[in-house]
């Protein structure tokens, strides 16, 4: 079973919601997960001040180098492995290899972790799914897994579909901006048993939309048991 869907707004929503060209209204369909900002966090309402900024910038700068210095011999540098993008590694004219190994990496450190499972009764929510290469693997690693897509753009010669088109893989792909998306009112997440989360190259205010929308999953009690984020 796989289902794409693209977010439709109310009209009584603000001029600049209506307008967002990520969130496209498709037959006047609305949906419960689409919520405005819920994912951005509350900014006081002070005038914005324009002024040099330098000394500030020096000073987080310093701040973030000095801390740097005391943890660099904590981080952990692992690369783990999955067999099924290694096996397409070996094939000439495969594509981009380095995006394939990060891939190969995350699947595998989703497997030693037990955050990918063949099992029914468990979820994979992606955030930023892109072509959806990523996706494409784990649903031919796990293809008994439920799997939420999101991201905010309608891209063509999506990877998934090779999947959907193969296998009666559970794919639903959610195309909205992830500061709009409340994960807690995904049917597909709030009836697993549990959810692992994964993106791969978020970036900017993404990566902090991202973060606020995993942990207000947390808060709504979707079974979330792990995640692995690599911006």
């Amino acid at each position: 079973m796989s289902t794409d869907v693209s977010a439709a707004i109310p009209s009584s929503e603000s001029q600049t919601y209506q307008r967002c060209a990520y969130i496209v209204p498709r037959k006047n369909r609305s949906y419960a997960w689409v919520v405005q900002n819920i994912n951005i966090k509350d900014i006081p309402n002070e005038e914005e001040k324009f002024e040099d900024l330098t000394k500030e910038i020096s000073e987080v700068s310093l701040t973030v180098e000095t801390e740097y210095e005391k943890i660099k011999s904590e981080i952990m540098v692992e690369y783990e492995e999955a067999e099924i993008v290694e096996n397409d590694l070996k094939k000439e004219k495969i594509g981009k290899i380095k995006h394939l190994k990060q891939i190969s990496s995350i699947i595998g450190h989703l497997m030693k972790n037990k955050l990918l499972q063949n099992d029914p009764s468990k979820a994979v929510f992606e955030l930023g799914v892109g072509r959806g290469q990523l996706a494409f693997y784990m649903a031919s690693q796990a293809p008994e897994i439920k799997y939420v897509l999101v991201d905010y753009s309608g891209i063509k010669h999506k990877a998934d579909n090779k999947v959907k088109n193969k296998n009666a893989v559970d794919i639903k792909r959610i195309r909205c901006p992830i500061e709009h998306v409340d994960a807690s009112k995904i049917p597909s997440l709030t009836s697993s048993s549990s959810v692992s989360t994964v993106c791969k190259h978020f970036c900017g205010s993404a990566t902090d939309y991202g973060i606020n929308c995993i942990t207000n999953a947390m808060s709504n009690n979707v079974p979330i048991n792990g995640f692995c984020l690599a911006p």
